[in-house]
């Protein structure tokens, strides 16, 4: 325990909102916050973001409506089993599962008797998600967590109840309070006169300012698929690396597939070199050339 000296400040740029309508740009701004398009992770409630090339994670929603709180922490769970690969996690779209759930609990929302009990079902999904979606990310310090939100009509009051005067994001605000607690920027994304315009609002340190403008104005890139190799027959490397471990064993294998680039290291694939792995224990075992290293596999 100890007192933390004043006058430190800590500006970051880890809890975003970015509203706006479809085609407005905010799957693409999201990925913007990554390193690169392939280190940003979507959890995708509409697919949208999985059609767009990005890394995705498509949320299944359950049959029972009691049973979405452990789909989505399973969901979580399993992004953060691979949090090596992004650095960046997208909830796209927030209020998706809002909607979801008022639908199962229609007759409840229906009835003044159970009423509150309903929208309190609902508050409590997201105070947990949030609660289990921050124990992740505080075991993973540097991640950027951004909700992604649609925006609807705010209409006027009174006799104007029924002039659009502005937009606000279609996720409650009540809920946007519980699951993005202290937000450190919110941007709203739209038209106008056809050109695409961010505006930022709600920035908690203003001399983070220059570097979100920086992000939004950042050349658009697209994410690529991983191309293979040129000049590198797949099927024709396996086919020698077999040889490789049967001969020479292991630790041979090993320097060779070492040799290889990352990309197509990745395109031979994990079933291969548990092929090989197969192979270097069968050579083991009949007492062909190998050791304690040929694990490599």
């Amino acid at each position: 325990m100890q007192i933390q000296q004043y006058g430190q400040r800590n500006p970051q740029l880890d809890r975003i909102l970015i509203t706006g309508g479809g085609l407005t740009g905010k799957t693409t701004l999201a990925a913007k916050f990554a390193s690169s398009p392939d280190r940003a992770l979507f959890i995708s409630t509409d697919g949208n973001a999985a059609r767009q090339g990005y890394q995705t994670i498509v949320f299944e929603y359950p049959q029972n409506v009691g049973d979405v709180l452990n789909q989505f922490k399973k969901t979580i769970d399993f992004a953060f089993q691979h949090h090596s690969n992004f650095d960046v996690l997208v909830w796209d779209l927030a209020e998706d599962i809002d909607e979801y759930m008022q639908v199962g609990l229609r007759d409840e929302l229906a009835d003044q008797k159970s009423m509150l009990r309903a929208w309190g079902k609902i508050h409590l999904f997201y105070k947990f998600a949030q609660t289990h979606l921050m124990t992740h990310l505080r075991k993973h310090p540097g991640k950027k967590t951004i909700l992604l939100s649609r925006d609807v009509e705010e209409y006027g009051k009174g006799k104007d109840k029924d002039k659009i005067i502005g937009y606000i994001p279609a996720l409650r605000k009540v809920l946007k309070n519980i699951i993005l607690k202290d937000q450190d920027a919110e941007i709203r994304c739209y038209f106008e006169q056809k050109q695409r315009k961010f505006e930022v609002t709600g920035l908690r340190f203003e001399e983070m300012r220059p570097e979100i403008m920086r992000v939004i104005n950042s050349p658009l890139v697209l994410p690529q698929a991983p191309a293979i190799s040129p000049k590198v027959d797949i099927e024709n490397l396996k086919n020698d690396l077999r040889i490789v471990a049967m001969e020479e064993g292991g630790i041979a294998f090993k320097t060779e597939f070492a040799k290889l680039d990352k990309t197509t290291r990745n395109a031979v694939g994990d079933e291969f070199k548990a092929e090989i792995k197969a192979i270097i224990e069968r050579s083991s075992a009949t007492g062909g050339k190998s050791n304690k290293e040929d694990d490599a596999a």
